[in-house]
């Protein structure tokens, strides 16, 4: 046997060493990745110590980051032995631009919870609550160190692999194949990824992710005709669609069951007052979550006097698409955001909303908010529900409580002035009887800052979130301690509900472990207080917000009306199909069916892409200005005797079941 020759032995030492190297570095920077990642996107993970340290587990849920970060390397070892100067120069602006994804990332991610995406760049107003001493830390800090891995391989590359960069790569493929193959089906990570509802995906995926949707979502409002497995689906949510009519939305009922609650006073047309509190996701308020004692002493009591419902989730979000989705029972395809890259040439088609509803039976209607009319386009979007009058931040209505300086620029009125101009409306609009009126409120807004004459929560005061919580129930309260000795207290109905859930910042998912779900989907506050019916203390609804206009109108027994909501009264109709959906910002898809809520991170399988094209559909049809008009007569497939019948076989079904145990 021939001796091995010792510069071979030397040279193959030095190969393994710095594949080795490269190899500890890209674990290193893949861990650090993802423990920020975990720490803020599922901050339960850390604090159940779910993850250990380093296990096979650790590295099947993090193979992703391995995963890109081998890539990463492999691009900057090849870019690094590039010697013509021209495409040395256009390689090095790349190789900046991807590494300088990586800390804009991990910024979004400290203050939301998640990733950067293309709307909520553009939603950026306040500006302070992102430019702040934190997120530059941690810009600066995730960006030295990722540059700094960038020179130290820069630097290994061409001292040490300009001849065997090949094998060196080869080999970080051959590491990525086999990571793949050993932990692609774990039954453990399967497992805690359902139960922690998160995937782990890393930074630079996710951004280029965003070009792939756009160039995805370009012809996403073509509407196409839905295949016949899309309508039979459609029908299981509860969505009628009548394909090839000019308005195939629109059905001929709103509800079809009775109403299983009993009137103790016989009042036609109640007042109605909605507060559509800003961001109330239920685990915020005592009456569904007590993990801290006398947070919202004020709205428990209101509970007491109300029926409180459980298990009603939001269905959009952010506010402006969260009005309008529920008091016109859609899923609006639009935020304000789309309005201002567009100069404002979106335009606003035709609804059926709650409020032309109530016009129909003689109400004056009014909608109330903390900012101005033209904040984020609000008017004309707000206009296009129908209300008779609207009262923004500037309007004399706020006259008797505006500062000398006037009020922030950035939000409006607070909380307190709000409410006390409601109990100021509110009087006036009782004079002439009956009166709608919603109200939109911002001091429980994610990264709002509350101002001086803000309600601390005593036993932790110097909680931010919990100051928003305490302060919104302490403004709640002026109005609903004037409200109990009013006349009104006897023929109005007051429903406490939210825009949509609270977004899951790191101070929020620090704030509330309990209750809520971390999601911008989530169980929203819906409490309703009826002087007219006999309603019992709780109802479990098992639906989203898009069921509140035509649940409002099942309450108030009027008479059934063409319509094309895409919502059923959950007293009634919704529990025939015990299914429902959420959509926002496009692509967030939400599915609950009996009660269980389940967020899809990607669209991958056949059914959510059946969901998604569904939603399209309706959201197409809106555009296209097809969703809905009064002054044509229809011929409407009789989707009541349908809803009926399909009542009718569930009931045999259950009986057969019960029948057989």
């Amino acid at each position: 046997m021939l001796p091995l020759d010792n510069d071979f032995i030397r040279k193959k030492s030095k190969e393994f060493y710095i594949i080795l190297t490269i190899t500890l570095v890209i674990f290193f920077v893949s861990y650090g990745e993802f423990y920020l990642y975990t720490m803020w996107k599922c901050p339960s993970c850390i604090s159940d110590r779910a993850i250990p340290l380093f296990s096979i587990k650790t590295i099947s849920l993090m193979k992703f980051f391995l995963i890109e970060n081998s890539l990463l390397a492999a691009f900057l070892i090849t870019t690094s032995l590039i010697e013509k100067r021209n495409l040395k120069l256009i390689f090095s602006f790349f190789r900046f631009l991807i590494l300088l994804i990586i800390p804009v990332q991990f910024v979004a991610m400290y203050f939301t919870g998640e990733y950067i995406k293309l709307q909520p760049i553009l939603q950026i107003r306040y500006i302070g609550f992102v430019i702040n001493p934190v997120s530059i830390a941690i810009f600066i800090s995730t960006l030295t160190s990722i540059f700094l891995t960038g020179i130290a391989i820069d630097y290994l590359t061409r001292k040490f692999c300009r001849h065997n960069y090949f094998k060196i790569v080869g080999v970080l493929f051959t590491m990525n194949i086999i990571l793949v193959y050993f932990t692609m089906n774990s039954i453990s990570t399967i497992k805690f990824k359902k139960y922690y509802s998160v995937n782990f995906y890393p930074p630079v995926r996710e951004f280029l992710k965003i070009f792939y949707l756009a160039i995805e979502s370009r012809d996403l409002y073509r509407v196409k005709p839905l295949s016949k497995t899309e309508l039979e689906t459609a029908k299981n949510y509860g969505i009628f669609v009548h394909q090839g009519k000019s308005y195939p939305l629109i059905k001929n009922f709103v509800y079809t069951s009775r109403l299983p609650f009993k009137k103790v006073k016989y009042i036609k047309t109640p007042n109605i007052i909605i507060f559509f509190v800003e961001s109330l996701s239920a685990g915020m308020v005592n009456p569904y979550n007590k993990e801290y004692e006398n947070l919202t002493p004020d709205i428990e009591e209101f509970s007491k006097h109300s029926m409180v419902v459980y298990n009603y989730y939001n269905h959009t979000y952010p506010t402006i698409p969260g009005l309008q989705g529920q008091m016109a029972s859609f899923y609006p395809p639009f935020n304000w955001y789309d309005w201002d890259i567009t100069s404002d040439n979106i335009k606003v088609n035709k609804l059926l909303s709650i409020v032309h509803v109530l016009k129909r039976h003689g109400y004056q209607t009014a909608y109330l908010t903390h900012s101005s009319g033209f904040d984020t386009f609000l008017k004309p979007q707000i206009l296009a529900l129908g209300f008779d009058k609207t009262y923004f931040e500037e309007d004399s209505i706020y006259n008797r409580y505006r500062p000398k300086k006037g009020f922030p620029e950035y939000c409006g009125a607070d909380d307190q002035t709000v409410f006390r101009v409601v109990r100021d409306l509110t009087e006036k609009l009782s004079k002439t009887q009956p009166f709608f009126l919603a109200v939109s409120t911002i001091e429980t807004h994610s990264g709002y800052m509350p101002g001086e004459k803000a309600k601390k929560y005593p036993k932790i005061p110097d909680n931010p979130i919990l100051t928003q919580v305490y302060n919104l129930d302490y403004s709640f309260g002026i109005f609903w301690k004037w409200f109990q000795k009013s006349p009104l207290k006897d023929n109005t109905m007051v429903i406490l509900t939210a825009d949509h859930a609270h977004n899951p910042t790191i101070p929020f998912n620090q704030t509330f472990k309990k209750n809520v779900s971390h999601s911008t989907f989530d169980r929203v506050c819906l409490i309703i207080y009826d002087p007219i019916h006999n309603l019992p203390k709780s109802f479990v609804a098992n639906t989203t917000s898009i069921d509140l206009a035509p649940t409002l109108v099942h309450l108030l027994q009027f008479e059934n009306f063409k319509n094309p909501w895409l919502g059923l009264s959950f007293f009634g109709d919704r529990q025939v199909f015990g299914r429902a959906l959420g959509l926002h910002n496009t692509f967030a898809l939400m599915k609950l069916e009996n009660g269980e809520m389940t967020v899809f991170d990607n669209i991958e399988t056949y059914e959510e892409k059946t969901l998604l094209n569904i939603l399209h559909f309706t959201q197409g049809i809106y555009i296209q200005n097809r969703l809905w008009n009064n002054n044509i007569n229809l011929t409407l497939p009789d989707d009541r005797s349908n809803l009926i019948r399909m009542k009718l076989n569930k009931a045999m079904s259950n009986r057969k079941s019960n029948s057989l145990q």
